[in-house]
C-alpha cells in the first residue's frame, strides 16, 4: 500500500517553497548589510568545533565577500 501525504495543501496558490523564501531572505540581508568574509565563517566554524570544509566549499554554500 503506497504511503499517503496527509499534509494540508498550501493555502496560497503559487506560493514558494521554504528554500526559495530562505534564499530571498539571505539575498535581502546581504544587500542591506553585506556578506561576511571567509574569516567570519572560519571563526564561526571554529566556535562550533566543526571542521573547515575549505574556502571553495564555503563560497559555494554561503554568500561571501571576497577581500580585494
Amino acid at each position: 500500500m503506497p504511503q499517503q501525504d496527509h499534509r494540508a495543501p498550501d493555502p496560497r496558490p503559487g506560493s514558494e517553497d521554504a528554500d526559495t523564501r530562505a534564499e530571498k531572505i539571505v539575498a535581502r540581508m546581504v544587500q542591506r548589510h553585506g556578506a561576511p568574509g571567509l574569516e567570519h565563517y572560519r571563526a564561526g566554524y571554529a566556535n562550533l568545533r566543526v571542521a573547515w570544509p575549505g574556502d571553495e566549499e564555503v563560497r559555494r554554500i554561503h554568500p561571501v565577500t571576497d577581500a580585494a
